[in-house]
This record gives structure tokens, sequence and C-alpha cells, in this order.
């Protein structure tokens, strides 16, 4: 959300103008969300057999040994804490908070009202300034828990040390956990035919990153759904996770083709999604956004300008103590102090279940 102050109508001959410029992605749009993990806790899958039945020989012929083919993985979950300190003093004029306490509690938010627009072309209402506060660090959680989900890397660094991370940036905001993107890294270095080459992504500079050949997604898209593992390509609920960049690109082919409509399919919000041979088509815009802004050295991107991961959902998973965003916040007036608290916390863990329902390309 963004807050404009203008001379217009409203208090004090001011309005403010709540406008949810950058609206979060669902969490469970890209990936499977699971609660109550524990700390080291030991997932053990179980695979298929095969090629069990036989001509029967006669009687006290056969009788074969079995091994059932099993996986696992650990849950190793990174706490995670936010703790966000606001006075009211310092924004007292910009804000036009009424029903703020006289004297000692003049810092106080908990009470105050203020009258704002949520939206610019919404009337006037009033709302509650810590509520607020507090749905505005809930949604900021939100957009912290995909982005580092996607990005982190406990062995981060800054382009300054030999990283991809920009200077500007803390690496306190990357270097929690290994993300998805650290993960496939390993994955693709153990078996290297589990990605495709996007070329763009080396080459130079900005703009020669950033341009694709017409059809340039399609020939991606169609290099995933083609080479992946026998066991991915036949699964039923596969998803191709992707880059807006790709998207975008895929949009100007159809565009440019005879148009079907068999290539478009509908959330359950009603949104529209594009796909690939009847597989869905998954936006995480948050991959174009983070790596515009902070994984650049002054040249180029350090990450992957263009991304698209076929897999399933629930083969990309994401663990927590809680993702409800009520039980990971709390909040309080903290006299001593003058500020008004909000304190964010839980544990958190990526995970891939399985790298032969991978195939990814950057």
């Amino acid at each position: 959300m963004a807050i404009f102050g203008t001379t217009a109508i409203g208090q004090d001959n001011k309005e403010l103008v709540l406008d949810d410029v950058l609206k979060s992605t669902d969490i469970t749009k890209f990936c499977t969300v699971l609660e109550n993990i524990k700390y080291k806790q030991l997932i053990t899958t179980l695979g298929d057999i095969e090629k069990v039945t036989y001509a029967d020989g006669g009687c006290g012929v056969g009788g074969e040994d079995i091994t059932l083919p099993v996986g696992e993985y650990t849950w190793d979950p990174t706490e995670m804490k936010s703790q966000l300190q606001f006075c009211a003093k310092g924004q007292r004029d910009q804000l036009i908070a009424y029903g703020l306490g006289l004297g000692y509690s003049a810092a106080n938010v908990e009470d105050a009202i203020i009258a704002v627009k949520m939206g610019i072309s919404n009337p006037e209402e009033t709302v509650s300034l810590s509520e607020i506060l507090i749905d505005k660090v809930k949604k900021a959680t939100i957009k912290d828990i995909i982005r580092q989900a996607w990005f982190n890397d406990t062995a981060i660094a800054k382009v300054s040390g030999g990283g991809v991370l920009s200077n500007a940036v803390d690496t306190k905001h990357y270097n929690s956990t290994n993300g998805f993107f650290k993960q496939l890294f390993t994955i693709v270095s153990g078996d290297a035919a589990r990605k495709y080459a996007i070329t763009e992504n080396g080459l130079s500079t900005y703009a020669l990153q950033d341009a694709l050949a017409a059809d340039r997604a399609k020939e991606i898209y169609k290099n995933l759904y083609y080479g992946c593992t026998e066991l991915l390509s036949q699964a039923d609920n596969k998803v191709i996770i992707t880059t807006r960049s790709l998207v975008n690109n895929w949009e100007q082919s159809q565009s440019a083709s005879a148009y079907r409509e068999s290539d478009k399919g509908q959330l359950s919000n009603g949104q529209y999604y594009y796909t690939y041979n009847g597989v869905p088509l998954i936006v995480v815009n948050e991959i174009d956004r983070y790596v515009k802004s902070d994984f650049i050295n002054g040249t180029i991107y350090t990450m992957p300008r263009h991304f698209a991961l076929m897999t399933t959902l629930d083969n990309i998973l994401l663990g927590f103590d809680t993702s409800n965003p009520d039980t990971m916040t709390e909040f309080w007036y903290e006299k001593k102090d003058e500020k008004f608290i909000i304190r964010t916390t839980y544990t958190v863990d990526p995970k891939f279940a399985k790298s032969d329902l991978i195939q990814v390309a950057y």
C-alpha cells in the first residue's frame, strides 16, 4: 500500500488514500503449504512397485522378495521473526490521526482513528490506525515468505564479495535458509538433464537479458514438457511455474497465431491462466520483481531473469509451524518506549519432495 497526501478535500485540507499497488501472490498458487511441521521431523515417501505377476510355474514354484522403494526428507525449519515499532508522534501530521490520547498517551495508536480512502476513487471512511498497521505487517510477511522461499541462500554474498546479491541489499533478508532456487541449482549440478538452458540469462547487459525473440517462451515450455522424466510426464497434476517475462512472450505468441480457447484455464477465484498442452502456467510475479531489484550488479542480472519450472504442486512444499498470519502476529503498546510494537514469529522450511519430479529452465 502506498500513502498519498494531497491538497484536496478532507480534514485539515489533506486526503489520505490507501492503495494496494503491489498485491501479494497467493502462496498456495505455486506450492503446497503444510502446517505443524517439527524440527528434524523425518518424512518417508513410498514409491510404486511393478512386474510382480508372471506365468504360474506350478505348486511351490515362485516367491520373490520385494523391497519397497523408499525416499526420505527431513524438515529443518528456520525460526523467523520481525519486530516493527511505530511512533505516532513522528507521523501525526501526515496520517491525520484522531482519537489519540492526551499527555502521556499521545503516542498510543491503539484507539486512534483516521479518515482514509481505500483507493483513489473510493469514498472516504474511518478506520483504526492500529488495524492498518497490523494489516500492513501481515501483508509484508506474506511477501517476505514468497521472496525468501525462492531466493534464500545461507551462503549468500553481495556482489562486492563475489556473490549475486546487490550491494544495496542487506544479506539478512536472504540468508535464513536455502530456498527453491538454491535447491534447484543443487539438483541440476547432480543431474544436468533436469535443466534446459535459457541462454538469454547469460548475456552481457540488462537489455540483452531482457529481450526474448518471438516464440521463445513456447520453445522453453516445449523443452520442459518433452524433456522431463517419465514419472513427471505421467503425472496428472503438473504445473509450470514461470516468470512474468516468459508468460508475456507466450501471450504474444498466442495473439499472433490462431487462438485456441483450450490454451486458457480458470482458477477457483475466477482468475484466468494460460496452459501449455493442458499444463497450467502459474506466474510468480515476485521472481521477476526481486531479480530486477535485488540481484543486479550495475550491468547484468545475477539471478535468472527468465525462469520456468515444471513440477507438481504437491512436490514443491512450504512447511510451517503455522501459516496463519493471525497466529503469527502479536502487538502491544510499550509505554516505556512510547511505541506501538508488532511482532511476527514463525518457522518455515521450503522443500522439494522428489528431484525426479522436476524439470527446470533458467
